[in-house]
């Protein structure tokens, strides 16, 4: 009973989360398919959202950011160690290496989306969605700086990934009196996908989000009738 009511309240939660994701996916490949493709002195003038294509740039007088040898305008940096921990397996505890975070730190300048002689300054990264088809990623290896339980050394791993100074794409937001701001989903997008591939990404994302929570709501049911059934033979047998 323990173990079905478990099965069934992971379902439910899997259910609440994919039905969520799948809501926000609808509403911005609807949101997507609305916003009309203009030019950045087009947006500097109308109001509204739009596609716009660009490219980008540090804002004049920003402190330039350097990652892996190249200028970028925004970059993260995660770091993750081997550990010793204990588990407990088969009944029983006992230690394992584990990888655990150790690092994740991100900065950005302000950038500037250039189209002609059109520029628009983007002040803060915190609302804009840079879509992994524009960075760029470098992975390297740390050696170990200390020892842990039985001698064994701690390597680690970094990733850093970034987004390239001059780096051309697509923005998708809400322009106001030539101001970006984030869309009615919370979000200022930079991708290098345009309007048709990036629909099409997001309608596939969205199908993979509706068949998790078609899959996991049956699994919640089955579960919750299953257990409803044990519950009733249970106490038919303790009346007997």
């Amino acid at each position: 009973m323990i173990g079905l009511f478990l099965v069934g309240l992971f379902c439910a939660v899997v259910f609440v989360v994919s039905a969520f994701l799948d809501s926000d996916s609808g509403r911005l490949i609807a949101l997507a398919e609305r916003a009309p493709t203009r030019n950045l002195h087009e947006v500097q003038q109308t109001d509204g959202d739009a596609w716009v294509k660009v490219r980008l740039e540090p804002a004049s007088n920003a402190v330039i950011l350097v990652c892996a040898g190249q200028k970028c305008l925004w970059f993260r940096t995660e770091e993750y160690r081997m550990v010793m921990d204990d588990i407990r397996h088969g009944g029983k505890w006992t230690k394992r290496l584990l990888e655990r975070p150790l690092k994740d730190e991100k900065k950005s300048i302000p950038f500037d989306l250039v189209d002609g002689e059109a520029r628009v300054t983007v002040f803060d990264a915190l609302g804009v969605s840079i879509w992994p088809d524009l960075l760029q990623e470098r992975r390297t290896a740390f050696p170990a700086d200390a020892q842990i339980e039985g001698g064994i050394s701690s390597p680690g791993r970094r990733v850093e990934t970034f987004l390239p100074s001059g780096a051309e794409g697509w923005v998708l937001g809400k322009f106001e009196s030539g101001k970006p701001k984030v869309l009615e989903t919370g979000q200022f997008i930079l991708t290098s996908l345009g309007p048709e591939r990036f629909g099409k990404t997001i309608g596939e994302n969205a199908s993979f989000f509706t068949r998790v929570r078609n899959w996991s709501l049956a699994g919640a049911v089955l579960c919750g009738v299953l257990l409803f059934l044990l519950i009733v033979s249970a106490i038919r047998l303790k009346r007997r």
